[in-house]
């Protein structure tokens, strides 16, 4: 009896510990909203500057857990998440640098949190990536109280 206790109460326990699964919707996570509105940002000001620019199909460093549940397609952006085996591929193709974006972790300032996201232009040499800072950006989120969500404060785009 004491072995069988000893098998079922580990599992039974387990089963009854599993985290929630997560929802399949993800267009309320902070990342998402975040990186929804540094895309709207970067395209509606980068147009007036860099006409001849494709700021649709974008080109993200994949980095899981912080890339794992973003949009493929949003609005008028398709995004594409390369590790870099798949940077790699895509630089042999074209023999030029391809435009990618990196995701930064959230970060607190104050009562708001701040997603990074920065730019860089990817190529290889002798084997070995090199990549040159074009830019990026902050998107400054603040919790509102009446709708329970994260709502975009602010979105600042930095160039170099």
């Amino acid at each position: 009896m004491g072995t069988i206790l000893g098998f079922l109460l580990p599992v039974m326990l387990g089963a009854v510990a599993q985290p929630p699964s997560l929802p399949e919707d993800h267009s309320s996570d902070l990342y998402n909203v975040a990186f929804v509105a540094f895309l709207e940002a970067r395209a509606e000001n980068y147009a007036k500057v860099a006409k001849d620019r494709d700021y649709f199909n974008v080109r993200v460093q994949r980095d899981d857990p912080l890339t794992e549940f973003l949009p493929r397609q949003t609005g008028p952006f398709r995004i594409e998440y390369l590790d870099p085996e798949a940077i790699k591929k895509q630089w042999s193709q074209r023999k030029k640098a391809i435009l990618i974006v990196v995701v930064r972790p959230i970060r607190n300032e104050g009562d708001s949190l701040i997603a990074g996201f920065s730019e860089y232009w990817v190529s290889l040499r002798k084997g070995r990536f090199v990549m040159a800072l074009e830019g990026g950006g902050n998107v400054r989120l603040r919790h509102d109280c009446e709708t329970h969500r994260f709502v975009v404060e602010k979105v600042d785009l930095w160039g170099v």
